[in-house]
């Protein structure tokens, strides 16, 4: 388990907290591009980001994607590291969570604003990418804070 590797690591268990929460939080930014940023409107169809309507519209997926694994890769820094590796992994999850508030917020925005007379709803994939990098903001967050990141010691 996470909290027993990372505590036999010289952590605490709050690292392994701020891992798991980092991990829900990848997990929601690949959902959060399978449910809809904007939904159906006057015939058109609901929209998310692996299904926005034409093949190349795709290239809209290399952000998030490449978010939630590089996420994943700084879980288990967190999770397998010592001290000053697990900070800069840390550190990774905060950037890569506030990157992925704003791109979402971005998603939400266009919606939101409408075009015109063209104002579909806000879907729920926005509010979900959101809270995938509310969440892995604060488990870098937490990782931070807890006892056993600092880079004093020896790795």
């Amino acid at each position: 388990p996470p909290a027993a590797v990372s505590q036999a690591r010289g952590g605490s268990p709050g690292i392994a907290v701020g891992a798991a929460i980092s991990a829900v939080g990848a997990a929601a930014i690949i959902a959060a591009c399978v449910v809809p940023w904007e939904g159906a409107y006057g015939g058109s169809p609901a929209y998310s980001i692996f299904n926005a309507g034409s093949t190349s519209a795709l290239w809209y997926a290399a952000l998030p994607v490449a978010t939630a694994v590089l996420a994943v890769v700084a879980v288990l820094v967190v999770a397998l590291s010592r001290r000053a590796p697990r900070a800069v992994a840390a550190g990774t999850l905060m950037g890569l969570g506030l990157a992925t508030i704003l791109n979402f917020v971005g998603y939400v925005g266009t919606v939101a604003a409408g075009d015109g007379t063209y104002k579909p709803p806000v879907g729920a994939g926005g509010l979900i990418g959101i809270i995938g990098g509310v969440l892995l903001l604060i488990g870098g967050l937490v990782v931070v804070t807890s006892r056993g990141t600092g880079s004093r010691t020896a790795m």
